[in-house]
């Protein structure tokens, strides 16, 4: 239909035969308006051609929908009575589109399984989507097309292959779990990669259906497919091994699986290199041990050609394994925060909005490392007309934090005709912005009271509070710019015009009864901002000359005035008495009186109450006590949390940088979830090369468990130095609260030989300590002790323990044999980095002795109670 509507569009347009056209061309004579008409004419029949297409699929669903499923039932079994290909494939479809409809079509379902038994790949297709929909309904019918399924298992052909085996594994039903993995096993080793991929994503169903179903042979098999020749596959069954073993941390890579995935990178997508480099960056901080300068270097030399990818996904993913590979060595870190300075920039002049907002979230990150980064690009950051609201916000975010005094003018001019947009909370966002400058650099408190002072006579009322309340803030901060005393009448007034002309469009609209909700910060901005001009009218009303008949005009007004604007009102006419009594006397009076008749709100009436016995009684005392001295404001008060922002930078690449609040709840839930393997590797006692494969010893996950107990040397009793020291042990990724009893001074009051309740500790997520500075906490006189010891039936293997406590926020300093047994440190602290914990664990035999010293006054034994309930979870 398309190929004859375009043929008759060009028939139309060049007017006939092909001849008549080149005659056209070389200059005929065309009579005056046969161009436009015909083009005019094309474009309708193009137009018809478009509505009877859609006309053709409407009318499909329509008819479908104006059927009945007896009717359906007919045709189904009338086709497979005449055996009539075309007839089946038409019925099936009108089945599968009132199946999309929503129309409950289950009863159709045993005809449906008679029509899998076909040739046809689109029918079967649609019967397979059938039955994975009501399969849970019919459980026993289901049964009777697992035989049609296995011969399509077995087919020549590798699409009907992959079908069959996915729509296998979507059936539902636990009692077709033995019919299913005989077929899934022999799938993964198919010669058919679509068929090998469709049976790896098939064992995630398999599992999120019965775990016990899968067995170590089809975990070994998903890891040996990592070395499948297509990278499907590769991707797939990585994907299929981070979701089975989640509880274990997700696929164990060791160096050779390592060497294997990076050299497969070239060969990818760009999707599938996010899914390997996001895989390598948890491999690497889940290792136990810092990866040694020459790895980490050698690594980044082989991922270095995919910082030039255009795909921002990528990009950020081999950023995150470049900022894992850099944790500990500074000088490189600030050399790859350069390098990738002009990428992110790029990304964020780029035509998509969301990908600007995601890019411009991690350059934050970056600055908050390195502040004079991004400070000489800063014009890049300035916002652009047709930016949504959400990336404006953040920009003017960024430029706050890249301001210096060479570019803060500027900075400042901008954000001032920021406050022009259309967009009211963009706007009123630009105001603050503007004013929070000025409060940072005060050489520019002068240019920004001109600045907003010209954007009290815009349009647009909300904006134009919103600059009245910044004007009041500066005044407060620099009380000496006479810009703004010269102007408080015109903002009075226009603060009073805008309140007013507020109040009669709510009236106005609910008379029409089509009242619009308004924001909340929209209705409140309009009572602080004419707040803000009485406030000002007295503090300063000594040098504006028409300040009580401003107060007056708001006297007569009083009881429809909001209850901020009535107490600033107060407070402002008694101020201004006190410096012009003359002028003022007559309106306080009146003023006092209507605040006193007030009967809607006690809290002006009380206020009216106290100024008129403040002033009945001493007129001195009350000058004292109206006309103190105002405390000091602030008025940036943005301030990043160095927690909230190293954790931030823990989680690049992840949601934890856009939510800006916690680590994604995900990778949370799988941290604490983590246990070591179930059967531990003994302690070597010489070096030994690291095994080919995570599972040679049949265990899953944890295949860097006896590479990393490599060359440990022997530890003297109570002493830290004949330890192996392991710099920058990372620590799992999730802070796990521990209940210790709070401070004393909580409750003075009760009796002292009772337990004082239990308070939650949050644990930083990766502790930081050296050796040195361990050894000399450890021995310090200041630090809180408790310790016990713990008896195990079995045999213990501390290594899994260490394993297991890095994981859960407690990092490992030192570690090693000794003459009786084995031998741990460890180290942890709070989120606010206030409070320490140390920890040794010494094992002998099958006897545990802890150990924990703190500088928390009572927080040592709820650790170390924790810790304990640690390492039962890890010996279990």
């Amino acid at each position: 239909e398309e190929n004859s509507a375009t043929s008759l569009i060009r028939t139309q347009w060049w007017g006939g035969s092909g001849k008549a056209a080149r005659g056209g061309r070389r200059g005929a004579a065309r009579a005056p308006g046969v161009g436009s008409r015909r083009k005019k004419e094309s474009k309708e029949q193009a137009k018809k051609c478009k509505k009877n297409k859609r006309n053709m699929a409407e009318s499909y669903f329509e008819e479908v929908r104006s059927g009945d499923v007896l009717d359906l039932l007919r045709k189904l079994q009338e086709a497979a009575r005449e055996r009539d290909e075309d007839k089946s494939r038409d019925a099936v479809k009108q089945v599968i589109a009132y199946m999309t409809l929503g129309v409950d079509v289950a009863p159709l379902f045993p005809q449906m399984i008679m029509a899998i038994n076909t040739r046809d790949l689109v029918q079967k297709k649609l019967v397979y989507q059938f039955i994975s929909f009501y399969c849970e309904l019919y459980h026993d019918q289901t049964l009777l097309c697992i035989n049609t399924l296995h011969k399509d298992i077995r087919d020549t052909n590798p699409m009907v292959r992959g079908l069959a085996l996915r729509a296998l594994c979507s059936l539902r039903v636990d009692e077709l779990l033995e019919y299913i993995v005989t077929p899934l096993k022999e799938s993964l080793s198919d010669r058919a990669p679509y068929v090998r991929r469709t049976a790896v994503i098939a064992c995630i169903k398999i599992w999120h259906m019965s775990p016990d179903a899968l067995g170590d042979d089809v975990i070994e098999s998903l890891y040996n497919m990592l070395r499948d020749p297509s990278v499907d596959v590769v991707v797939a069954a990585l994907s299929a091994l981070n979701e089975i073993l989640k509880d274990e941390g997700g696929v164990a890579c060791n160096d050779a699986i390592v060497d294997h995935l990076v050299d497969e990178l070239p060969r990818m997508g760009p999707l599938h290199q996010s899914v390997v480099l996001d895989t390598l960056r948890r491999a690497l901080e889940n290792m136990p041990r810092q990866l040694p300068d020459e790895r980490a270097f050698e690594l980044m030399n082989r991922l270095d050609h995919i910082l030039g990818t255009t795909y921002m996904s990528t990009f950020l993913s081999v950023v995150a394994v470049f900022l894992v590979l850099t944790e500990r060595m500074h000088d490189v870190s600030q050399q790859l925060y350069t390098r990738l300075k002009d990428p992110l920039l790029t990304f964020l002049g780029g035509a998509s909005p969301e990908l600007a907002y995601t890019a411009l979230k991690h350059i934050r990150i970056l600055h908050a490392r390195s502040p004079s980064l991004f400070v000489p690009e800063y014009d890049q950051f300035l916002v652009r007309l047709r930016e949504p609201s959400y990336l404006k916000r953040l920009k003017m975010e960024m430029l706050m934090e890249l301001a210096s005094d060479e570019n803060v003018a500027h900075i400042a001019s901008e954000m001032a005709e920021y406050a022009r947009d259309r967009d009211v909370a963009t706007a009123m966002w630009a105001v603050e912005c503007v004013t929070k400058l000025a409060g940072s650099f005060s050489s520019i408190a002068g240019t920004t009271a001109n600045l907003l002072l010209g954007l009290v006579r815009i349009d647009n009322d909300p904006v134009v509070m919103s600059v009245i309340v910044a004007l009041r803030d500066l005044v407060r901060v620099y009380p000496r710019e006479t810009a703004c005393m010269e102007q408080i009448p015109d903002m009075f007034l226009r603060a009073k015009y805008a309140v007013s002309r507020s109040e009669q469009l709510r009236k106005e609209e609910a008379e029409e009864e089509e009242e619009e909700e308004v924001s909340e910060d929209v209705e409140n901005v309009y009572a602080e901002g004419l707040g803000a001009a009485v406030w000002m009218i007295g503090e300063h009303g000594d040098m504006v000359e028409v300040a009580p008949y401003l107060l007056e005009s708001l006297t007569f007004r009083f009881h429809s005035l909001p209850r901020g604007v009535k107490l600033e009102l107060l407070t402002a006419t008694v101020k201004l008495f006190l410096k012009r009594p003359g002028e003022l006397h007559p309106i306080l009076g009146t003023l006092l009186r209507l605040a006193v008749e007030e009967g809607t709100n006690l809290d002006v009436r009380d206020r009216a109450v106290f100024l008129y016995r403040l002033l009945q009684r001493d007129v001195s005392m009350a000058s004292l006590v109206v006309n103190c001295e105002l405390p000091s404001v602030k008025l940036n008060n943005s301030e990043e949390d160095d927690a909230l922002m190293d954790m931030l930078f823990e989680g690049f690449n992840t949601l934890t940088v856009l939510y800006g609040s916690e680590p994604a709840r995900r990778d949370r839930v799988r941290a604490m979830q983590r246990q070591p393997s179930t059967a531990p590797t003994p302690l070597p006692t010489k070096k030994s090369a690291p095994p080919p494969s995570p599972h040679a010893s049949g265990t899953r996950g944890h295949a860097y468990a006896d590479a990393g107990s490599e060359g440990r040397s022997t530890a003297s009793v109570g002493a830290v130095d004949g330890v192996r020291a392991k710099y920058g042990a990372a620590a799992g990724r999730t802070s796990s609260p521990i209940a210790t009893p709070p401070s004393s001074g909580m409750s003075s009051s009760a009796p002292a030989e009772k337990k004082p309740p239990k308070a939650a500790v949050q644990l930083r997520p990766k502790p930081r300590t050296s050796p040195a500075a361990f050894q000399q906490e450890w021995q310090s006189s200041h630090m809180n002790i408790a310790s016990s010891s713990m008896q195990f039936s079995l045999c213990v293997e501390l290594s899994a323990i260490e394993a297991f406590l890095h994981r859960n926020a407690v990092a490992s300093v030192a570690s090693g044999a000794t003459e009786r047994g084995f031998k741990y440190y460890g180290f942890a602290e709070t989120v606010d980095k206030a409070h320490r914990f140390l920890f040794e664990l010494e094992l002998e035999g099958n006897t545990l002795a802890c150990t924990c010293k703190s500088n928390h006054d009572t927080a040592s034994a709820g650790m170390l109670k924790h810790v304990q309930r640690l390492v039962k979870k890890a010996n279990k």
